[in-house]
């Protein structure tokens, strides 16, 4: 028998694909229920309504992110830390091309209702170019100018990921990638002024 902690990200990895791959639209407990392989009466278990179930997704992917910016900050140079944020994003051309941004495709579906989950899910790209303008800071950006980079960079990435989607066309995101790393190239060049 399957741990409930097994059970739960069962459960959550199943939606986050339904929503990621199918749209909010598509997603139901029965569809839930149908993907992950549990049982109606077990997932209720878990989740009463459709809305605890986007409320986790929401959550799961803002731990991923999360996780995923510790990760980056283990390796204690911006630049790298850059680099490692931009090859994650060009490993992920294929599916990005395929189905979108997976926190993009949420934003502009839950933002549409208005609601919290949409607010909130937003919260997690802001969140990253934050994070960014504080690589470009420590690399002698200065903050205002920090900011804009970490803006820039989180708008270039997504609008790539958009239309290597919206084209099927993945160079969108491949050629973005190739920009984005010979510049943090540049900025890690011992010659480059800090005068930002």
């Amino acid at each position: 028998m399957p741990r409930k902690a097994d059970r739960r990200e069962q459960l959550h990895a199943a939606a986050t694909r339904i929503i990621y791959q199918q749209g909010v639209g598509n997603l139901t407990l029965a569809t839930v229920s149908e993907a992950s392989g549990v049982p109606m009466g077990s997932l209720y278990y878990y989740f009463k309504t459709r809305d605890d179930v986007v409320a986790a997704v929401v959550d799961r992917l803002d731990q991923q992110m999360r996780d995923q910016i510790t990760a980056f900050d283990e390796r204690r140079d911006p630049a790298s830390a850059l680099r490692a944020f931009a090859d994650m994003v060009l490993g992920s051309a294929a599916m990005l091309t395929s189905y979108g941004c997976p926190i993009g495709t949420l934003v502009a579906q839950l933002c549409k209702e208005q609601g919290p989950q949409g607010r909130k899910v937003g919260r997690v790209l802001d969140r990253m170019a934050i994070w960014a303008a504080g690589q470009f800071e420590a690399l002698g950006l200065q903050p205002d100018a920090a900011e804009r980079a970490g803006r820039a960079l989180l708008i270039r990435l997504e609008g790539a990921a958009m239309m290597a989607h919206a084209t099927g066309d993945q160079s969108y995101v491949t050629d973005t990638m190739t920009d984005i790393q010979r510049e943090l190239d540049a900025y890690a060049s011992p010659s480059k002024g800090q005068a930002q």
